[in-house]
């Protein structure tokens, strides 16, 4: 019964990092995406600005210094387009695409959605407890067990929906060998 669980979750994929290209063809193509992503992040749409994450996501094939990089990049061009958004891109889009480029180091599913998700959790639950700002409007900023499950249940949700769509999206790219 187990035995399609682990197959799903631990079965490893092979991933091409691009790490062939000369450092300012790399460089280059960070900041391009770190403008892609705060492009994104800065329309304040409720559609549009989740797709922030993968930009940041792909930064990560460069390598792992090349996608925290951009993952600064762009939170100071959000700093100068646009401030609003900086502590919802700091705290919970950009790091899912943090956690899920990290992941990617490992090889195994499991290891993209925890990070992203314990990634996720930590930077809602950061904001709602130091800023005293709810990133979602469901999300009240009195503290409960069943409020702290639901951010659990729901980053974990989101993040999963982020790992298999960025995969799907990989795949087809050429960027990952067929899983299926």
């Amino acid at each position: 019964m187990l035995k399609p669980l682990k197959k799903y979750w631990f079965r490893p994929f092979y991933f091409y990092f691009q790490t062939h290209y000369s450092n300012p063809r790399r460089l280059t193509r960070v900041a391009i995406l770190a403008t892609c992503a705060t492009l994104l992040q800065a329309t304040s749409s409720l559609y549009l600005s989740p797709l922030a994450t993968f930009p940041i996501l792909l930064s990560f094939i460069f390598g792992l210094s090349n996608g925290l990089i951009s993952y600064f990049i762009t939170i100071m061009l959000l700093s100068l387009v646009q401030i609003s958004q900086l502590i919802i891109f700091s705290f919970t889009t950009g790091v899912i695409g943090i956690g899920i480029g990290i992941g990617l180091y490992f090889g195994k599913k499991i290891y993209m959605v925890t990070f992203s998700t314990l990634l996720l959790m930590s930077g809602i639950l950061f904001v709602m407890i130091f800023f005293h700002f709810s990133i979602y409007p469901w999300f009240e900023l009195s503290f409960s067990w069943g409020k702290l499950g639901g951010i659990i249940l729901f980053s974990l949700f989101y993040c999963w929906l982020w790992t298999e769509l960025s995969m799907q999206v990989m795949k087809r790219i050429g960027l990952t060998e067929k899983m299926y």
